[in-house]
């Protein structure tokens, strides 16, 4: 039981977010009078040099000229302030910023670009991510995975105790040290979903408790469950922090589990869990690249490891992971999400991150 507890608590990828709470806009001086006179006048300047023999143009001819000028000049604008601006979070690597925080001001960038790309299977996808504050002690993240006539989704709603400031980094912590928090997790909501089946991970949390042991606030789970189609395969739920857990009643019951490398590669793993009313789920994951190719790295292989140790940052910026649910309940069908968020945290996790 204890084994199965363990396992549900690190399928949930909540527990690593640290999730920057500010939009950056990089169109803001797109339109200023100074810029587009000095466009205009490089439009001139062009116009003479390219075209001496026949200075003079049109009227739709020169609108259309400024108006290419215009296009240009603003696509230029637009990847010059990209630029800086990952430039600066470069930077900020440098001032002690985590990782994870860094990665996900990155992320905010593009946030409501989407991608196009292509899953492991060989088919187009177009994902989309979004952070969002439904309510002002709530943070919500979505994930659409778009294939022709096909849509997945993930939606994860995490809620605190109360009002949550701008900035949330190390309001996701489970292991605060010896200051008790004023903000904290109270309950965490998983779905995925294709819009006919649905997996939905929920915990929920104790208030911070003082461990005797490690003089640490701790975040103690006081319940946790995991449920397909409407029906609760696994709940665990304890009366205050000390308790053993002991299941929920209605729940149908785990009667084990197995994990195991897909192909001896440790980026692919599957875990399947065996409900005691002979039904089984399972969650198959990858790591991909844009063009659908499945990363690979062989735990046995020295040269692998070497290559990933010194590539992790590439390799993980321009990764995805591929999530496929299965049930023997879902009649063939699978829950399939392409989404780069859940690498970034699953690679670019803060240590302090612990779950009791």
């Amino acid at each position: 039981m204890k084994k199965v507890l363990r396992m549900l608590l690190s399928l949930s990828f909540t527990s690593l977010l640290a999730l920057p709470a500010f939009a950056i806009s990089p169109y803001a001086d797109l339109n200023r009078p100074t810029q587009v006179r000095s466009t205009f006048a490089e439009q001139h300047l062009v116009r003479e040099a390219t075209n001496p023999e026949n200075p003079e143009m049109t009227r739709d001819e020169e609108v259309q000229a400024i108006q290419a000028a215009l296009k240009a000049d603003e696509l230029d604008r637009k990847n010059t302030m990209r630029d800086a601006l990952r430039q600066e979070n470069l930077e900020d690597r440098v001032k002690g910023h985590s990782d994870l925080e860094l990665a996900l001001a990155e992320k905010n960038i593009d946030l409501h670009l989407g991608k196009a790309l292509v899953d492991m299977n060989g088919n187009r996808v177009r994902m989309e991510e979004y952070v969002l504050r439904p309510a002002a002690n709530q943070v919500q993240f979505i994930n659409l995975t778009m294939r022709d006539q096909r849509l997945d989704y993930i939606n994860y709603t995490a809620t605190f105790n109360d009002i949550l400031p701008r900035n949330t980094s190390g309001l996701w912590h489970k292991d605060f040290g010896k200051t008790r928090p004023s903000v904290y997790l109270t309950d965490e909501t998983e779905t995925f979903s294709n819009l006919t089946d649905a997996v939905v991970l929920n915990t929920q949390y104790f208030n911070p408790t003082l461990d005797t042991l490690t003089r640490h606030y701790l975040l103690p789970v006081r319940q946790n469950s995991l449920s397909v189609n409407s029906a609760m395969k696994y709940g665990t739920q304890r009366a205050v922090p000390t308790d053993d857990f002991s299941e929920i009643p209605g729940a149908v019951g785990a009667a084990g589990f197995k994990q195991e490398l897909i192909n001896h590669n440790f980026l692919a793993r599957r875990t399947t869990f065996l409900w005691k009313d002979g039904t089984e789920t399972s969650l198959e994951t990858y790591l991909i690249d844009a063009e659908g190719g499945i990363q690979t790295l062989d735990p046995a292989s020295i040269k692998d490891w070497i290559y990933w140790f010194s590539h992790a940052g590439e390799l993980v910026f321009n990764s995805y992971t591929e999530a496929v649910w299965r049930s023997t309940e879902f009649e063939g069908r699978t829950i399939d999400n392409v989404s780069q968020f859940l690498t970034l945290t699953t690679f670019l996790s803060d240590p302090r991150d612990k779950n009791p």
